[in-house]
């Protein structure tokens, strides 16, 4: 009776541990048909975490920054849009500290309709532009205002953040968020 107690014990232990077996590699299986939509929900959890803790941080320096970009406006208005070489074309680099983007960070654009908030910088580049959206070289920094003509751009398409992939649903009358330097302003769209 008891060799058949310990039979049944090691078929039992190998049963349990192929049921233990088949249900790890259907979690892995299931964690890796669903790493797109976590690993984005992810990215916009930091964005948002980056974009509130640079913006406590910029606070202080809102205003003067705010009137260099204002007279760097003027100058593009009397002078005429002068988009750059296309900065697309750049090399990324290897590694950007913090500080860097600290630096060129300007705000945010939030579009309520396709559910994306993300930072918003004064400077196109390859590294800017892989983890926000950037004020076209040589066009006006977006503060509002006569005179300026302000061209934001953003990657569509790349397989580890949404940024701006969403943007066709977008319909005339849909509004959009930019935020800078502490001031909110409402864009809709008018013309597709």
């Amino acid at each position: 009776m008891r060799k058949k107690n310990k039979k049944h014990s090691k078929s039992d232990r190998k049963r349990f541990l192929i049921n233990i077996l088949i249900y790890c590699i259907f979690l892995i299986g299931t964690l890796i048909m669903l790493y797109p939509f976590y690993i984005s929900k992810l990215n916009d959890y930091l964005d948002n975490i980056r974009v509130t803790a640079y913006k406590k941080e910029l606070q202080a320096i809102y205003q003067s920054k705010q009137e260099e970009l204002k007279q760097e406006n003027s100058q593009l208005a009397t002078r005429g849009l002068t988009p750059s070489a296309d900065p697309f074309n750049e090399k990324k680099s290897k590694r950007v500290s913090d500080a860097y983007y600290k630096t060129h960070l300007l705000g945010s654009v939030e579009i309520p309709k396709i559910n994306i908030k993300i930072p918003l910088f004064d400077l196109t580049n390859n590294d800017l532009l892989e983890i926000g959206a950037t004020t076209l070289n040589g066009t006006s920094y977006p503060l509002g205002g006569q005179n300026t003509h302000a061209v934001i751009s953003a990657h569509r398409g790349l397989p580890n953040r949404e940024l701006f992939t969403d943007l066709p649903k977008l319909g005339k009358g849909d509004f959009f968020v930019i935020e800078i330097l502490g001031r909110k302003l409402a864009y809709r769209v008018e013309h597709l």
